[in-house]
């Protein structure tokens, strides 16, 4: 393309750029009174709002706390919404007791049993186990009968204090067994054992004499006294009131009822269903639930049937084994009549 053509063709293109905006302005004139016409505001309204989504009104004015947390704490935009948070439980749960067996946790020095009342024996003691030394300076403690052990062997209580066998500790877990700290755990030396009556002391001794003396009597107390686990010594009153009331407490102090082999229906026994507390068989170990079921081996049947043995037998023996059921372990108590 030479220099003419080039001249042609941008004076064409200016010829063609002025006409249009020739146009423009001519168009312009022509429209101009429609233009300035002035618009109506709901027009401009109706305008504003083609295409636009209302929000629903707000139910309140407070906005959830939760949703700011989650916009600025959280940086989460999604609108979606916050998980709950985690709750963690922080009750502290049931502390385990310790099992440690009694004899661990103390031995005894002295014991001092006293016949007339047996829950005015005392056991003097010294802890061995590190828990129970900072409770005191002397790291001993006298112990009677319905006393617990300091924290955290609380769970076990003093059952009985006997010269025949020590300390018996029961304890608030039913499940376990009791336990006896007595003449084998002794110290060697400086250790004894003191019977009272009551005229005061009866029978005081070191340890070594009880085992040797062959011709020891144990005094009979007034009162029933529990000698050992499941043996009991009956009391000169508390056999004499057996025999002149027996008919009252069996009526007031106890309910009972006839026991049967649930295998063919035969009578077991007499299963004790209530004992009051403080009553003569409370004093003597019975609880409820249990099934009576022998006498020195003779088969119960019925109250009028064991009295008439028991009151048959009396003048030949002074002892006792009564066969016991419960919750089907069978087990025996012991009891000793006074001597006359």
């Amino acid at each position: 393309m030479n220099i003419q053509q080039i001249k042609l063709v941008t004076w064409v293109a200016a010829f063609a750029a002025a006409g249009g905006l020739g146009w423009e302005v001519f168009d312009f004139f022509q429209r101009k009174p429609e233009l300035m016409k002035q618009v109506d505001g709901d027009e401009i309204a109706n305008l504003l709002r083609e295409g636009v989504v209302e929000a629903e009104p707000l139910e309140s004015n407070h906005v959830d706390s939760k949703k700011l947390t989650n916009v600025f704490h959280t940086m989460d935009w999604s609108g979606k919404k916050a998980p709950e948070p985690e709750v963690v439980n922080t009750t502290p749960g049931p502390v385990a007791q310790p099992k440690k067996p009694m004899a661990e946790l103390l031995t005894v020095l002295v014991l001092q049993e006293d016949l007339t009342d047996p829950k005015g024996s005392v056991a003097y003691v010294k802890y061995t186990d590190p828990q129970l030394k900072p409770k005191s300076k002397t790291f001993a403690a006298a112990l009677k009968v319905d006393d617990r052990l300091p924290k955290p062997h609380e769970y076990a209580r003093v059952a009985a204090i006997t010269s025949l066998e020590g300390i018996r500790f029961a304890f608030d877990d039913e499940e376990r067994e009791e336990e006896v700290v007595g003449s084998k755990n002794f110290p060697t030396e400086g250790s004894g054992i003191a019977i009272v009556g009551e005229g005061g002391a009866v029978m005081p001794v070191t340890q070594s004499r009880i085992h040797t003396n062959a011709n020891y009597v144990p005094t009979t107390p007034k009162v029933t006294q529990q000698t050992r686990r499941n043996e009991y010594r009956i009391g000169t009153e508390t056999a004499a009131r057996i025999n002149r009331d027996y008919a009252e407490i069996l009526s007031r102090e106890v309910d009972y009822r006839v026991a049967r082999n649930p295998s063919d229906g035969s009578i077991a026994g007499l299963q004790v269903t209530k004992v009051a507390p403080g009553s003569v068989a409370a004093e003597h170990g019975i609880t409820a639930g249990e099934v009576v079921k022998s006498i020195n081996g003779h088969k119960v049947r019925s109250v009028s049937d064991a009295v008439a043995y028991v009151k048959k037998e009396s003048g030949t023996t002074t002892v006792w084994k009564v066969v016991f059921e419960k919750q089907g372990r069978e087990f025996t108590r012991t009891y000793e009549s006074p001597v006359e």
